[in-house]
Order: structure tokens, then C-alpha cells, then sequence
């Protein structure tokens, strides 16, 4: 896990200094997005209020 997240910030750290800052943040919000809805998926959602 450790390995996939080295190597998803190297290629956002390149893709920012060749110039492409918009692909580099639609990933982030991707994997972000990803890791997000399976952490929800494998712990669950236990209520249906906003976090405080």
C-alpha cells in the first residue's frame, strides 16, 4: 500500500512540473474519491448524520 501511494504522489509531482496542473489534481480528487468510497464500503456508513 505503502508502494501505490509512492508512486500515485511521484507521478502528481511530475505532472505538476511539466506543466500540467489540472490532470494532476483531477487525479488527486480521484484517488481521493476512490479511497473514500472503499473505506465507506468496507467499515460502513453507521448513521446518516454529518459528521461533527
Amino acid at each position: 500500500m505503502i508502494v501505490v501511494a509512492v508512486i500515485f504522489l511521484s507521478s502528481l509531482i511530475i505532472l505538476v512540473r511539466l506543466g500540467r496542473p489540472t490532470l494532476s489534481a483531477l487525479a488527486l480528487i480521484g484517488a481521493w474519491t476512490l479511497a473514500v468510497t472503499v473505506a465507506s464500503l468496507r467499515f460502513g456508513v453507521v448513521t446518516y448524520f454529518p459528521a461533527r
